[in-house]
């Protein structure tokens, strides 16, 4: 079992105090231990080795031991001992849906980018002691006892974000005997919404649920970061999300109510795609370097386009409502002439390269914008040829059930023939326009 303690050591410092107690199982080798590359939920390198200062190994007895930086986040220990442990700090001075940050108010905790593993203990249990006063809430997805956290292995940990502090406002709500939990952290009034918001989530979870037929946990954590600043985006997590959403001066517009709801209901269906309908690529998760795959219009854009369609479909949101998001993503797709010369099978394998950046003008489409659309595509083709008796749902159903639930990851060929099975005819013609090619989507969907 590998044993975190984070601790800080002044309130009002910006560096986590990390340290971490390894079983030494390899004498005769070095031990070798890594900071994760990057974080599933954004296929990019995150290089938060540079974070750490002051990093240091001993023994038991405080003795230091020798060990060498092998490249930018891998560290090989050299030692005889049983017990080898490993100190560092990390710095903590940004906050986004994916970050590690510190104040005098909160402890916000995505172990992803701030904890180190050894290599042949991925599979090992995890237990973090976090050293802070008794007054303090802990939001998190893992079972805990106290101030201690315990996942099963390093890949529950790590999928496992917390908000840790004094005065964090909550709500909550119970669907098929599952809890959920809304958290938030930030100067927001609920007191005028609380009803609201109650109403509206059970409304789109429950057309989820309805939709999926299968939940594997007894809770679910909303983890908001509410700051006085412009912010919004969202990470999905095991049995949690992390949404970053800003100003709070706006929580009580409704413009901002509209983003909270699709964040939100975008984020939970990530519970179900990518989080276990996941690329064979990424089963699993290979946290040395980039996890390569194509079919980021599915993980993203299929999920996209499920998140608005929820809300309308649980009737959160009217037909007006869908038609104005929709005539946006659109407007964002014709706006980008990258889609007259990269297609979106290329731009998800780029990702790893300039996927979250405008990069060079006009070069790549969105996963999110244009995967969307052919999600909308698809799905439209599917209910037209089948006369409504079928529809995209029958498809990440299918995924669900011929793939994640026996413990294997799709590809780009099995994800179409899922949906040739569901329309009852090959796809070749939608692979090669719109999944492989550049073929305008407006063609298309004027004869749907």
């Amino acid at each position: 079992m590998a044993h975190y303690q984070l601790s800080q050591k002044y309130p009002h410092s910006e560096f986590l105090q990390i340290q971490i107690t390894f079983k030494n199982t390899q004498k005769s080798s070095p031990l070798s231990i890594r900071l994760p590359a990057w974080r599933p939920g954004r296929y990019q390198l995150g290089n938060f080795s540079k974070n750490i200062r002051n990093f240091k190994v001993i023994d038991t007895d405080g003795k230091p031991l020798n060990y060498i930086k092998k490249s930018r986040d891998n560290w090989h220990i050299t030692s005889s001992e049983e017990i080898v442990i490993v100190n560092y700090e990390y710095y903590t001075a940004e906050i986004d849906g994916g970050s590690t940050y510190l104040d005098e108010e909160q402890w916000y905790i995505n172990f992803i980018n701030c904890l180190m593993y050894a290599e042949n203990q991925l599979d090992e249990p995890c237990e973090v002691q976090l050293l802070v006063s008794d007054e303090n809430i802990i939001a998190c997805g893992l079972p805990s006892k106290g101030k201690i956290l315990y996942a099963k292995n390093f890949y529950q940990l790590v999928d496992s974000p917390a908000i840790i502090s004094k005065e964090i406002k909550h709500l909550q709500y119970v669907l098929n005997n599952i809890t959920f939990h809304l958290w938030f952290k930030g100067d927001v009034q609920l007191a005028t919404q609380e009803e609201r918001i109650i109403e509206d989530f059970k409304s789109f979870t429950a057309e989820q649920l309805k939709m999926m037929g299968d939940f594997e946990n007894e809770s679910y954590h909303f983890l908001y970061q509410i700051p006085d600043t412009k912010a919004y985006h969202g990470v999905e997590h095991l049995n949690s999300t992390c949404i970053v959403l800003g100003p709070a001066k706006e929580f009580n517009t409704e413009a901002f109510y509209d983003n909270f709801l699709g964040i939100s209901s975008h984020e939970l269906f990530h519970y179900w795609n990518i989080i276990r309908i996941r690329p064979k690529e990424m089963v699993p998760y290979d946290f040395t370097k980039e996890n390569y795959f194509t079919t980021g219009y599915v993980a993203e854009g299929v999920t996209t386009y499920y998140g608005d369609l929820f809300l309308i479909r649980s009737g959160v949101k009217d037909l007006n409502w869908y038609q104005n998001e929709l005539n946006k993503l659109f407007k964002r797709h014709f706006e980008n002439n990258g889609r007259f010369n990269y297609s979106v099978a290329d731009s998800s394998l780029d990702l790893w390269i300039d996927g979250y950046e405008p990069g060079t003008p006009d070069r790549k489409v969105s996963i999110y914008v244009k995967g969307a659309i052919i999600a909308l595509l698809l799905d439209m083709l599917i209910i037209k040829e089948t006369n409504a008796k079928k529809s995209l749902d029958d498809v990440l159903r299918t995924l669900w059930s011929d793939f994640y639930k026996k413990g294997k990851g799709y590809s780009a060929a099995d994800y179409l023939n899922v949906a040739e099975t569901v329309i009852e005819h090959d796809l070749e013609g939608y692979k090669k326009d719109y999944i492989e090619g550049t073929a305008p989507v407006e063609n298309i969907l004027t004869q749907l």
